[in-house]
């Protein structure tokens, strides 16, 4: 099990601390709130079956983990798939934004577990959330509809819908914002990887503007049916997962490996060299990771904040890192860390491994209802 090759560098994190949630659904999403101050501790929200879950991770010696609410959907017939945070200035609380099998998105309050608001508009599951980079009240979704939209959630909008003519031709899995706000990737079913321009001269980036703004009249929803760059010429699978690293992306299939790229030539922007007019086609290739015990599909790996390090966890319960802050990242990993439950090494299915806002903690969550704490040694 694991590469031929032995890992380069002594683990950096270790395991501190396991859970089993009672109900032992399969996890599929977690998330820290990436939105908290840095002398603020680590909170973690998980989803699985009905059940959203949020815990506070210590500060101590401890290095223990504790729920502090818990949510359950009011249909028995939802599955909840995707996590992610918002923050609301006016009122000084924090939400969580969830979404599933039935296509309809709730923000939870982390606090007390009260819906805040809830939003309709996808004709099928909502696989992905991801908060937008300059305003956390926007919040992007993923979809079986083959489409992503773009909500503001203290409004209760759809602002934008992204996908149509140009779009993909099967469900969207995974997405995410550059840090700049200006670019949304998305990997699809349909095995294509596309680029949509969000920028404030955009009509999207106009829209979003606008709907920032309580005064101005609500808009209508934006259709952007091109996007400037894609491409269908990397993966040969489904692509579950894609992540921003500057102006590279990170992406990958259920393929048993991991692929940094980017669109156009090195010297090029995000986009390469496409825009409104014209679709960028051409990808630069830079490093293919090996994951030789990943060929399941809805495994998410993650980049922490500093881009430090680049994480993904495997089917046998292990947590693989990349350093990404030494020049271009090894083919092989650099240090790899398994999970324990009750002394014995856990071999549960990791759906997400993530890292929390200051970068020393993860989490990862996954099959029978299990959560686990890591930290930085």
């Amino acid at each position: 099990m694991g590469d031929s090759k032995a890992s380069q560098c002594p683990p950096e994190f270790v395991c501190s601390a396991v859970q089993q949630q009672k109900q032992g659904h399969t996890l599929y999403g977690c998330a820290f709130n990436q939105l908290l101050p840095d002398d603020f501790p680590p909170v973690l929200a998980t989803v699985g079956g009905t059940r959203l879950t949020v815990y506070m991770f210590t500060d101590d010696d401890s290095k223990s983990f504790f729920p502090i609410i818990q949510y359950q959907d009011p249909c028995k017939e939802e599955s909840l798939y995707a996590i992610t945070w918002t923050y609301n200035a006016v009122t000084d609380r924090h939400a969580c934004v969830i979404g599933g099998e039935r296509g309809i998105i709730r923000v939870v309050d982390s606090s007390d577990g009260r819906v805040w608001k809830t939003l309709i508009g996808h004709g099928g599951a909502v696989n992905d959330l991801r908060t937008f980079s300059k305003d956390s009240s926007i919040v992007a979704s993923a979809s079986k509809d083959l489409t992503v939209r773009l909500w503001n959630v203290r409004f209760s909008e759809c602002i934008a819908i992204l996908g149509g003519t140009s779009g993909h031709r099967d469900q969207v899995l995974s997405i995410d914002f550059d840090e700049r706000g200006e670019y949304l990737v998305s990997g699809s079913m349909d095995h294509s990887i596309m680029l949509w321009n969000v920028s404030g001269d955009t009509d999207v980036g106009r829209a979003i503007e606008q709907s920032l703004d309580p005064v101005k009249p609500r808009p209508q929803p934006v259709e952007l049916h091109f996007p400037v760059a894609q491409s269908r010429d990397l993966h040969a699978n489904y692509v579950d997962c894609v992540r921003f690293v500057g102006e590279f992306l990170i992406s990958k299939s259920c393929e048993r490996n991991i692929q940094l790229w980017k669109f156009g030539e090195v010297r090029d922007g995000a986009a390469g060299r496409g825009n409104s007019g014209v679709v960028e086609t051409f990808s630069c290739h830079m490093v293919l990771m090996n994951m030789p015990d990943l060929d399941t599909w809805f495994a998410r790996m993650d980049v922490d904040l500093h881009r430090k390090y680049l994480l993904c966890g495997t089917q046998s319960g292990s947590l693989r890192f990349w350093k990404l802050d030494e020049g271009l990242p090894t083919r092989t990993h650099n240090f790899e860390v398994r999970g324990y439950v009750k002394n014995s090494q856990s071999k549960f299915m990791v759906r997400q491994a993530v890292f929390s806002h200051r970068g020393d903690v993860v989490a990862a969550c996954g099959a029978n209802g299990l959560v686990a704490r890591f930290d930085r040694v």
